[in-house]
């Protein structure tokens, strides 16, 4: 049997993450959301608290937002998870349970949105007409892109707050009974699993190339685990939690911890090629990016550091502060830039070999 959720711990995840937060019966008291941007054609798209906005990528104006005037009886209560689109429908995962389906030109919900009746806190996946996400009643959900309908659900041992991954004919997902899962994309059975010392609530990378899976936990260590032998190869401990989604890039993978420091192993000897861990100002929740030649962190604080990925030396050596917390994830524009969305809803553009700000607006 696997162990039942946990409220304690997820009242310390909360208190790590946001320094004070309150659960009431395993439920955020105050959800507030930090869904991460993300680009849809020619739209990108930026949450704050219960709403989705649609910006020009050029411009930064509002296209559409959701709940619109139109939607006024939609109320998702926050939005965390990332969203997925399929043709021209974009998949808004919500803090109420359901994931709504939302016309990618207007902004209108689509039909009755999927219930799962808990919080879904991770965001979705989509893939070959199918949409993958988890929901803190512990199952991965996989349903019809087209209708909307339930094609099947797996079980996991506690809450899901990450995002599936799919690869092949596998979805890999995180949960916070502490393991990774690998389950058929067809028939939602399980493939195999790996269970780590502690709650995950970090989406898994793969990393086909090199042939692994990583995995950053709440027993503050990075894993890789061979997707073939199902075991771990190297792992890498860290001195807090691990919250932010690894990145890899060039054979290295690159994560932030909550205790306030990046991290840089090499994915085949479990080395890091940094002298030390870089230092941040403040904890890490955001992944980190690559826009050219410079390796990208924004941490809790909102200190923008730009790095050289091969040694982990900073430059500018100057961060730059863009004036609020910063949760979400950033993200790398067509044009090279970088997007960071704080959580009072100021969204920021800069110019990441210079670390300056090119335009910013307020939600």
């Amino acid at each position: 049997m696997r162990s039942p959720p946990r409220l304690a711990l997820l009242g310390l995840v909360l208190v790590a993450v946001f320094g004070t937060a309150t659960v009431a019966c395993g439920r955020i008291a105050k959800p507030s959301g930090w869904a991460p941007p993300a680009l849809d054609g020619n739209l990108v798209l930026v949450a704050h608290k219960d709403k989705l906005y649609a910006l020009d990528v050029q411009t930064l104006q509002e296209k559409w937002r959701f709940p619109g005037t139109e939607n006024k009886n939609v109320k998702p209560s926050a939005l965390y998870g990332s969203f997925g689109s399929s043709d021209s429908t974009i998949f808004v995962p919500a803090y109420n349970g359901k994931l709504y389906a939302v016309a990618s030109d207007t902004g209108l919900v689509s039909g009755d949105p999927f219930d799962a009746g808990k919080a879904l806190v991770g965001g979705v996946a989509v893939d070959g007409g199918t949409v993958y996400f988890g929901s803190s009643d512990g199952n991965l959900y996989a349903i019809d892109a087209t209708t909307g309908k339930q094609r099947w659900k797996f079980p996991t041992g506690n809450e899901i707050w990450s995002t599936p991954v799919v690869s092949g004919n596998t979805v890999y997902v995180t949960s916070l009974d502490g393991e990774l899962y690998a389950v058929d994309a067809a028939s939602g059975a399980e493939q195999w699993s790996y269970k780590t010392a502690a709650g995950v609530a970090s989406p898994p990378v793969i990393d086909p190339s090199a042939g692994l899976v990583y995995v950053a936990g709440f027993d503050s260590r990075l894993r890789a685990i061979d997707v073939i032998t199902h075991e771990q190869k190297w792992q890498m401990e860290a001195g807090n939690w691990f919250w932010t989604r690894p990145f890899v890039a060039n054979g290295v993978v690159f994560a932030g911890s909550l205790d306030s420091k990046v991290y840089a192993v090499n994915v085949s000897t479990g080395e890091s090629p940094w002298s030390r861990p870089f230092g941040t100002k403040s904890p890490v929740h955001a992944a980190p990016v690559l826009a050219g030649n410079k390796l990208i962190v924004v941490d809790r604080g909102g200190h923008v550091y730009g790095l050289t990925p091969a040694d982990g030396t900073q430059a500018p050596a100057v961060d730059l502060d863009v004036g609020g917390d910063v949760l979400a994830d950033p993200l790398v524009l067509p044009d090279g830039k970088v997007l960071i969305v704080t959580t009072g809803g100021n969204v920021v553009r800069i110019d990441p070999q210079t670390l300056t700000i090119v335009d910013q607006r307020q939600l």
